[in-house]
């Protein structure tokens, strides 16, 4: 029994072994294909057909071309297939350089059998002067009223501006004028000062002088002594 387990379980492996085998071997398949392009799921007929709309630019390009002057324009729609370059792509674009330039060769010579027409000067005035007659006489609205009412407006403003910026500055005249009167107030209370204050102290002596003769009764000394510090005060009052 364990010999025949044992087999039994022997096959199960060398299946598992397999089907991991197998696994691996696709996978190292598929990782050593190339990488799949779009251009891949494209029939081939329509890989060698180019782009629709850069078919169409090197139609406008040919149609506005110069004959006899090379400006780089694209002139041949490239195909959907890309292609490295190399030497086909460098032959074919010798070719094509070689084709434009023979067709200069030839315009080239063309200009030199027929030289440029040159007018006279009166035959430029006179084909200047058909050429502006030739233009048509302006139509449309011409813009006037608008601006009449766009100077009328900007004057306007420039008024209303103007007087407040007059009303700004009376403003600030009269706030100056209020503020140079509360000065002169202010210094004139300083030089009063000294004046109001021994005024005062005088009266503050005769209020306690009264006070003094009333409750107590004093003598003619204490009213000498009494009134010469009053006159001290007053004294240092008025010489600060």
């Amino acid at each position: 029994i364990s010999r025949q387990s044992f087999a039994t379980n022997r096959k199960t492996l060398d299946a598992k072994n397999v089907k991991r085998l197998k696994i691996q071997a696709k996978k190292k398949k598929n990782l050593s294909k190339p990488a799949k392009s779009p251009e891949d799921d494209l029939p081939k007929e329509d890989v060698d057909q180019p782009f629709l709309q850069q078919q169409e630019w090197a139609k406008f390009q040919q149609s506005i071309s110069v004959d006899g002057f090379q400006t780089g324009q694209i002139t041949t729609a490239a195909v959907l297939k890309k292609g490295r370059g190399g030497k086909q792509a460098r032959l074919r674009k010798e070719k094509e350089l070689a084709r434009l330039q023979q067709h200069q060769d030839v315009t080239l010579n063309t200009d030199e059998k027929f030289p440029a027409i040159r007018y006279s000067q009166e035959e430029t005035e006179r084909l200047l002067e058909q050429a502006y007659g030739a233009l048509p006489e302006r139509a449309g609205k011409r813009g006037t009223r608008n601006l009449q009412r766009q100077e009328n407006r900007w004057q306007l403003v420039r008024e209303i501006r103007s007087k407040y910026k007059a009303q700004i500055q009376a403003a600030h005249e009269r706030r100056m004028e209020k503020r140079h009167w509360k000065r002169q107030q202010v210094i004139a209370a300083k030089e009063q000062a000294p004046i109001s204050r021994a005024q005062d102290l005088e009266y503050q002596a005769q209020v306690l002088q009264r006070w003094a003769d009333t409750m107590y009764g004093t003598s003619e000394e204490d009213v000498a002594v009494l009134e010469e510090e009053s006159s001290e005060k007053v004294a240092s009052a008025t010489s600060d």
